[in-house]
């Protein structure tokens, strides 16, 4: 499936205009979907022309990141609750995003 429309489909199925959050702290690269930029909320990134396979997770941890990059393939859309994993052995900010991925 071309992931423009797919992302488009998401956004209407969620409602995605109806809702926004701030992440400001983030820094951003060139994959960052743009609506993510402007919401912080939605599809975060946006680095394939086509999704040939969806996996999905709450909390995309290095564990289940590690899992899916093990498996060499290309095309895929990680659906998940959160855009970022969880750290409990961290002091302040628990949530962290794999710099591998952004």
């Amino acid at each position: 499936m071309k992931a423009k429309e797919l992302y488009e489909k998401l956004d209407r199925d969620f409602e995605i205009e109806k809702y926004t959050d701030e992440w400001g702290f983030v820094e951003f690269n060139e994959f960052i979907n743009p609506g993510f930029k402007e919401r912080y909320i939605g599809v975060m990134l946006d680095n394939s022309d086509n999704i040939e396979k969806v996996y999905t997770s709450t909390i995309p941890d290095t564990i289940v990141l590690d899992k899916i990059l093990a498996r060499n393939e290309t095309d895929i859309l990680l659906f998940s609750h959160h855009a970022m994993g969880y750290d409990p052995t961290l002091d302040d900010f628990l949530f962290t995003i794999s710099r591998s991925i952004i």
